[in-house]
Formats: C-alpha cells, sequence, structure tokens
C-alpha cells in the first residue's frame, strides 16, 4: 500500500512539473494525501474545493501544501517517474500503451532529451507496425523498462 502511495504521489508531481496536471488532478491528490494520514491546512482545503476552480487559488494552495510536506518545488521528479514507469510495466499494472504514451509525454516536456529518445520511435510504431526491427514491440519495450532500471541501480 506504502508503494502505490509513494507510486501516485510522483505521479502528480512529474504531471505537476510536465504541466499536464488538472486542477481536479490537484483536488485528487490532496485528498489522497488526507486518506493516508497527511494532513495540513493547506491540504485540508485543497481537498475541499469544488468546481468550477479558480486555477490561481489552486495553484496557492499546492505551493503552500507541497511546503508544508517539505516537498522543495524545484525537485525534478521525472527520472522517479519514468523508473516507477518502468517496474509497473515489468510487473503488468500498466499496459504497454499506457507507458508508451506517458514516456513519449516525458520525452517531448524533456525537450527531446535522448536518454528518453527510444520512446519516439517506440510510440511512432506502436499503432502502426507492432514491429521494430523484425521485433515485436512488446518485446522492444520490456527491454527499454530493463534498461530504465539497470541504469536507475
Amino acid at each position: 500500500m506504502a508503494d502505490n502511495i509513494y507510486n501516485e504521489r510522483i505521479k502528480f508531481l512529474a504531471h505537476r512539473q510536465m504541466d499536464i496536471a488538472e486542477d481536479q488532478d490537484y483536488v485528487s491528490w490532496a485528498i489522497m494525501e488526507l486518506m493516508t494520514g497527511n494532513e495540513s491546512d493547506s491540504i485540508n482545503i485543497l481537498a475541499g474545493l469544488l468546481p468550477p476552480f479558480n486555477h490561481f487559488e489552486v495553484d496557492i494552495y499546492v505551493k503552500k501544501s507541497l511546503k508544508e510536506m517539505a516537498i522543495p518545488e524545484n525537485t525534478d521528479f521525472l527520472d522517479l517517474y519514468v523508473e516507477i514507469l518502468a517496474r509497473r510495466r515489468l510487473a503488468n499494472e500498466i499496459t504497454s500503451l499506457e507507458i508508451t504514451e506517458e514516456m513519449y509525454n516525458i520525452f517531448v516536456y524533456s525537450s527531446f532529451n535522448s536518454k528518453y529518445s527510444q520512446w519516439s520511435i517506440i510510440n511512432e510504431y506502436y499503432d502502426d507496425y507492432y514491429l521494430v526491427s523484425d521485433r515485436n514491440i512488446e518485446d522492444v519495450i520490456v527491454e527499454e523498462c530493463k534498461r530504465i532500471i539497470d541504469h536507475s541501480i
């Protein structure tokens, strides 16, 4: 259970870093934090916000919540999130399509960082061909996930 909470927190923080989290995602994150026992004034307020959201108000409470939880705002969560995605794919907790879409988002967000470039190729071939260099796309994805984990240890 604790691993799942950690994984969801890192996912949220990575999505926030990539600026793809929406206001409802912030509220859902705050509710998750409350359910795990992480309480603070800002998390309580954020968890209680209702639509339509004022993005500026949400952002203020997210920043305050992170500060109250001692999570530095300038932390890079992408590499942690990439490792979590790879481990989850190898454990069959997410599909190949899910990791491919998330990794492509990370590749684009990171200004096409070469360490994520293989995912651009995988994304390109996923729907169209199912083969990369005469290998099954699933094999390529599994190999790439193993490479990620090997480099993170």
